[in-house]
């Protein structure tokens, strides 16, 4: 079970400089580059990297998206409770702090 990550691990140091030296050398700035840089930069290749890696993308902004419009809206139904509640009729913030 641990001797799969502790080999990515070990080798990921030499991994990243590798990258790091092929992207200089390329002038490489996104993941479709980066791939098509290895099949001598077919733009139809990055094309569809970027297609596919938008549809893959996706699920995780529309969860992103989710999570701030009902943060939102919680933030929004507490606010409203807490001002219908003082704005009642008969009732005064006086009367509530005892």
């Amino acid at each position: 079970i641990y001797l799969g990550p502790t080999l990515v691990y070990s080798f990921m140091p030499s991994l990243v400089d590798k990258m790091v030296r092929l992207k200089n050398s390329h002038h490489i700035t996104s993941i479709a580059d980066f791939i098509s840089a290895r099949y001598e930069k077919s733009e139809a290749l990055a094309a569809a990297v970027t297609l596919i890696l938008l549809v893959g993308i996706t699920p995780y902004v529309a969860l992103q998206l989710k999570a701030v419009f009902s943060s939102f809206a919680v933030i929004v139904r507490r606010h409203r409770k807490v001002d219908a509640y003082f704005q009642s009729p008969g009732r005064t913030v006086r009367q509530h702090r005892g």
